[in-house]
């Protein structure tokens, strides 16, 4: 028998999933309108981030591991390779070929036939980074405005502080992230 604190999934509200359907058009939105970006370039500049080696102290992955990456992710291989190319002539990646040298040093034996690279540039960093703070500014405009609509305000705004720095949004995170960074090669 589940213990009290085991989540059935019968239990998670409907609001959670309709908040799940629009959370995608709204991110793509504040990408475009506030980044001058698409949300898909962002995710993929995010998954280089998340699962690139570090080479000469910029994130790097083989091409081919990133657009499989990607494949299984939801994006076509013409898509992924549509936004490289895309995020490459914008000056947020780069994509290269590596010495073998780098190959021998970096990647595993069976990695080091692919020669081809992206490369995660600064100012794809930096692309990232104002994403993110995009992100956080219409949350804590949207928090604000809860709490002053809140009877209750220091309750909600307690609430939010500990769920946002609680063990379980932090391994939430990381599991997206872990997710995120593995290619699945099963079926392959």
């Amino acid at each position: 028998m589940p213990s009290k604190s085991t989540v059935r999934p019968s239990e998670i509200p409907d609001e959670f999933f309709v908040a799940c359907a629009f959370l995608l058009p709204y991110l793509n939105k504040v990408a475009q309108d506030e980044c001058k970006i698409s949300v898909g370039s962002i995710f993929v500049m995010m998954h280089l981030a998340i699962s690139g080696r570090l080479v000469d102290g910029r994130r790097t992955m083989l091409q081919s591991d990133l657009t499989k990456l990607l494949h299984h992710r939801g994006f076509s291989q013409a898509g992924a390779s549509r936004l490289l190319k895309e995020l490459d002539e914008a000056g947020f990646v780069e994509r290269t070929f590596l010495s073998t040298d780098v190959r021998q040093e970096v990647f595993e034996p069976s990695e080091r036939v692919n020669t081809q690279a992206v490369i995660l540039l600064r100012e794809g960093e930096e692309k990232i980074a104002e994403f993110k703070a995009a992100l956080r500014a219409h949350f804590g405009h949207w928090l604000s405005s809860e709490l002053r609509k809140s009877n209750k305000p220091d309750w909600l705004a307690k609430w939010v502080r500990k769920l946002l720095i609680s063990d379980i949004a932090i391994k939430l995170a990381r599991s997206f992230a872990e997710r995120m960074a593995t290619v699945e090669t099963a079926g392959n």
